[in-house]
C-alpha cells in the first residue's frame, strides 16, 4: 500500500490519467503543491482524501477531471455533496460528466445539485444505497444532462412524474436495482 507521494512537485506534470484507488494512507495533504495541470482523469476511490481539501490544495487540478467515487460524499446528510458543488461552482468549471459511485448515498434532497456547476453530459450515482429517486427533484437546474445512471442501488419503485423537462436526456438507466413497481 502506498503511504506517501513524496516526490518532486513536477513528477505528475505530464501524467494525464492517475488512479490511486484503494490506498487508504493517501490523504489530500499529499497533493499539496503537485502540478496536476495535465490530469484528465483522477481516481482516488477508497483513499483518505477529502474532496474540499483536495480542491483547495491542488490549485492546478481541474475539478472536472476528478472521479468522486468512493470519497465519502454520502455522509452528513448530503452536506459534503453541497460543499463539493459550491467549490465546483466557485471554480467556474463546467463538467461534462460527474461520477459519484460508491459513496453510501442513501437519499438525495430536492435541489441538491441546483447550486452545482453545469453538468452537460452525464451523472453516475451507481453503487450507492439509494432507495428512491422520486421525480429527479435533486437535479433541479441541471436540465442539460444527457445521461443519468442510477444502477446497483436499492430502488424498488419508479414514479410517474410531471417535472421540468430534461430536453437533452437520452439515456436513463436503473439497471440492477430491485424495482417491483412502476407507477403510471
Amino acid at each position: 500500500e502506498l503511504v506517501t507521494l513524496g516526490c518532486h512537485p513536477g513528477f505528475f506534470s505530464r501524467i494525464s490519467v492517475l488512479d490511486l484507488s484503494n490506498n487508504s494512507k493517501i490523504s489530500s495533504e499529499h497533493f499539496k503543491g503537485l502540478n496536476l495541470s495535465k490530469m484528465t482523469y483522477l481516481r482516488l476511490r477508497l483513499t483518505n482524501v477529502t474532496v474540499p481539501e483536495l480542491l483547495n490544495l491542488s490549485l492546478s487540478l481541474n475539478p472536472a477531471h476528478v472521479d468522486f467515487s468512493g470519497l465519502n460524499l454520502g455522509h452528513k446528510n448530503n452536506s459534503m455533496i453541497r460543499t463539493v458543488c459550491r467549490l465546483l461552482m466557485n471554480s467556474l468549471t463546467e463538467m461534462q460528466r460527474m461520477i459519484i459511485q460508491q459513496n453510501d448515498i442513501r437519499y438525495l434532497q430536492r435541489g441538491l445539485f441546483f447550486n452545482c456547476t453545469n453538468l452537460t453530459d452525464s451523472l453516475d450515482l451507481s453503487f450507492n444505497r439509494l432507495g428512491r429517486v422520486g421525480c429527479l427533484e435533486f437535479l433541479e437546474g441541471q436540465y442539460r444532462l444527457q445521461t443519468i445512471t442510477v444502477e446497483h442501488n436499492l430502488l424498488s419503485e419508479l414514479t410517474s412524474c410531471k417535472t421540468p423537462p430534461f430536453y437533452r436526456l437520452t439515456e436513463l438507466s436503473y439497471r440492477y436495482n430491485r424495482i417491483l413497481k412502476v407507477n403510471a
